[in-house]
């Protein structure tokens, strides 16, 4: 997540390119590559970004892969117990994927693209919901306070990124229940932003028509 974030600054000098200006690129090929935090393998980058810009981006995605082969047979292993380890499990994967699709729109400065990714958002949403309670009632006796991270994040990138109305108004609804602290993360602040961004965004549109596919 680390890297994620510095190679975003980095992208961002190239992000604003024209949008008629890109290349649809092949994922690094890998013999025993398993998109698991993401379905697809096709990438979208500025057509004339630096050649070491984008060998870092397609490593960063080879790495997450590998990460997800280690992951995924402790994570099936635990899948469907109420056991402490598989809610981590469960947050370490929501955090994968929110980690891989911030990276693929990296470059991209139209929130359109994040419609390619309508499956990944319902499954970080599917997964904060099946621990959502866990987390609650694990904090129910004291002040709901975490130092380390959890469900906040995911969501409120669901709800900000994901320009489908049912899904990001099921992630604002979840933020929306009894607050909770994550970290520097507040449940209810982050619902505050989400339902702003969700009202800007979808000002003056009719029931069905589209969300502004550009971002503020």
């Amino acid at each position: 997540m680390r890297r994620n974030y510095h190679f975003q600054a980095e992208s961002s000098s190239v992000s604003n390119a024209q949008e008629e200006e890109v290349q649809v690129v092949a994922a690094p090929e890998d013999d025993t590559l398993e998109v698991f935090p993401l379905r697809t393998d096709v990438l979208i980058v500025p057509q004339y970004v630096p050649m070491a810009l984008l060998s870092e981006y397609h490593a960063y995605f080879l790495q997450w892969n590998r990460w997800s082969r280690a992951f995924r047979l402790l994570f099936t292993s635990l899948q469907g117990s109420k056991h402490k380890d598989w809610i981590g499990a469960t947050l370490l994967l929501m955090q994968a994927k929110m980690s891989c699709l911030a990276l693929a729109g990296a470059f991209s400065t139209l929130e359109i693209y994040y419609d390619n990714f309508l499956f990944e958002f319902q499954e970080i949403l599917r997964l904060a919901i099946s621990v959502h309670k866990d987390l609650l009632l694990i904090r129910s006796g004291s002040l709901r306070y975490n130092f380390d991270g959890g469900i906040i994040p995911p969501l409120f990138f669901v709800a900000t990124k994901c320009r489908d109305r049912t899904v990001r108004r099921q992630a604002i609804l979840l933020l929306a229940s009894p607050p909770w602290r994550e970290g520097v993360f507040d449940s209810a602040c982050v619902y505050k932003m989400a339902v702003w961004i969700m009202n800007v965004e979808e000002e003056g549109i009719l029931e069905g028509d589209n969300v502004s596919g550009y971002r503020g």
